[in-house]
């Protein structure tokens, strides 16, 4: 008999836990909801590891560790994100007539990106909002689209640092957007300034598939954290090969600007005819400019004060990737 409970015991623990240790890293409210589920995935009879792996891709998460030891890791601290999120979210958004896209239109796999920005963005006041948890209400509530921008980006010879002073930005013509079309097809809404998540995380949360002594949390904690990092550095190495695949879907064809090569105003205007859009972003534009590097920009359009238009913020893939000093 006490063999018999002893057996029951075991299976009931079992079925209450999930065979391996799950440990999700989290920073918007939003994503310890989906961490809760894919761990309750965990204890169906029929989990399958590799299909749950795939699971928790598709809603954004990573799957690293061992056999016995997972952790989920938000996938846009992984290469995961360039090749299953990013990369697409480019080529998807470059192929819209509006060259914009609200977040509930967007395929899942793509997503991602938009949590990156509301995780990352570099100061959500610019988008009239608190917290990351009310940007992603305004971007799943469609208050917000998103678009791209991107186009080169020339400093004066005599500027000795890289300031806006005597800069030229060509804007990529093909990316540029109506905003009348805009505003009628996306009847952007007013953006809610506050959220009414009750919790708003300002750091990570955790959320462990089993109850763990503190000393056990505080040696898995320090392991997810250094999965973190290291997947964030393979990230940051693909870097260069991640701006040329934008630029490949962007604007194949090739511009015959060299890096530091110094060029005349009607030079670049003869060069990028056509093709971009000359931006002074000062007063004064120098007569000799040097070509400094092609840039991206994930672009926030919002209904402008008037309610007529729209205002852009654009936030750069460096800053979207986490790789921004």
């Amino acid at each position: 008999m006490r063999w018999f409970l002893l057996g029951l015991f075991s299976v009931m623990v079992r079925s209450l836990y999930p065979q391996s240790l799950v440990i999700a890293g989290c920073e918007l409210q939003s994503q310890v909801k989906l961490a809760e589920q894919l761990i309750e995935k965990t204890r169906e009879k029929n989990w399958n590891r590799t299909t749950w792996e795939a699971l928790c891709r598709e809603n954004g998460f990573v799957a690293v560790g061992s056999e016995n030891v997972v952790y989920l890791i938000p996938i846009y601290y992984t290469p995961d994100f360039v090749e299953y999120s990013l990369i697409p979210f480019i080529d998807h958004v470059a192929q819209l007539q509006l060259s914009a896209v609200v977040l509930d239109t967007l395929p899942k796999p793509m997503q991602p990106v938009a949590l990156a920005l509301t995780a990352r963005l570099p100061n959500r006041l610019l988008m009239g909002v608190s917290s990351a948890e009310t940007a992603e209400k305004n971007l799943r509530s469609g208050a917000i689209a998103l678009g791209l921008s991107a186009g080169w980006l020339f400093d004066g010879v005599s500027a000795e640092d890289a300031t806006e002073s005597g800069r030229v930005f060509v804007d990529l013509k093909r990316l540029q957007r109506n905003p009348t079309k805009i505003l009628e097809t996306f009847p952007l809404g007013q953006l809610t300034s506050t959220s009414t998540e009750t919790t708003t995380l300002e750091r990570w949360q955790f959320v462990f598939s089993h109850p763990l002594s503190l000393a056990r949390r505080v040696e898995h904690l320090k392991a997810y954290l250094e999965w973190v990092l290291a997947l964030h550095q393979q990230l940051r190495s693909h870097w260069e090969a991640t701006k040329q695949r934008a630029q490949a879907i962007l604007h194949p064809n090739e511009i015959s600007l060299q890096p530091a090569g110094v060029y005349s105003l009607s030079e670049i205007a003869n060069i990028l005819d056509g093709v971009g859009r000359i931006i002074p972003l000062s007063d004064k534009t120098p007569e000799q400019l040097i070509y400094r590097e092609w840039r991206v920009w994930i672009t926030v359009i919002q209904k402008d004060s008037a309610g007529t238009g729209t205002r852009e913020v654009m936030i750069s893939l460096e800053e979207l990737m986490g790789l921004a000093p």
